[in-house]
């Protein structure tokens, strides 16, 4: 421990031990710790100031980001509901879920959709018509379905669509409103702006502050006056 100290005094006051324990050098060893400490305590008053603000910003960023996500996610999940509930299915054949009828692998929305059953010898087929007048079809063999299976699906399918088309009704409005909130979400900047405007004040405030570069000028001044002492070079 003691061995430490002594390196580390020999360090701080280059030049050999009279140098850096004499009483005659007392006084240029004490201007040298006043300046050098007053360098560093406006070193780290002046991070210190700036990470307390830039962690203002970053945490006022932050929780912007967090409310304008939550926003967006909610007008996702109003706009693109995905397909909801599994209510009922044929198989892999076709399958009705609360917003849409998967047909094979395709996905028709409900809204707008009408289905029709016709019948033939070996299988019986589910048309869906689109609201665009496209149809899709599934092919369903006697084998694997009744007839009153499929047609109980084509009346699910039909109740699911007048379903559908009231909530769509209602999807519209609150996604209207989910809109307006996530602009206005978008338009909350208040708290960014000041925290960006304080980290620009603290930097107008840095540039026009004398202190560093007087307390440095002061620091070279007691490293000139080492150096011609001791014929050594101090560090800063």
């Amino acid at each position: 421990m003691a061995g430490g100290f002594l390196v580390w005094r020999l360090w701080r006051y280059p030049g050999g031990w009279r140098y850096a324990f004499g009483a005659e050098y007392a006084a240029e060893r004490e201007a040298l710790d006043r300046a050098r400490g007053k360098v560093s305590r406006l070193r780290s008053e002046a991070a210190e100031r700036r990470a307390a603000v830039e962690g203002r910003l970053k945490d006022a960023e932050g929780v912007y980001r967090r409310r304008v996500r939550a926003a967006e996610l909610r007008v996702e999940g109003i706009a693109f509901p995905g397909p909801g509930q599994l209510l009922d299915q044929l198989g892999d054949r076709a399958s009705l879920y609360e917003h849409v009828l998967v047909v094979g692998r395709e996905e028709l929305p409900l809204v707008g959709l009408v289905v029709r059953i016709e019948v033939g010898k070996a299988s019986q087929f589910l048309y869906a018509t689109l609201p665009d007048g496209g149809e899709r079809f599934a092919t369903l063999p006697y084998e694997e379905h009744t007839e009153d299976e499929v047609r109980g699906f084509a009346g699910r399918v039909t109740n699911a669509v007048a379903a559908e088309k009231t909530a769509f009704a209602g999807r519209e409005q609150r996604l209207a409103v989910a809109v307006e909130d996530l602009a206005r979400v978008k338009a909350g900047t208040d708290a960014v702006d000041a925290a960006r405007t304080d980290l620009d004040r603290l930097a107008e405030a840095e540039r026009s502050d004398l202190r560093p570069a007087s307390a440095r000028r002061e620091l070279d001044r007691a490293r000139a006056r080492w150096d011609s002492v001791t014929g050594r070079s101090s560090h800063s």
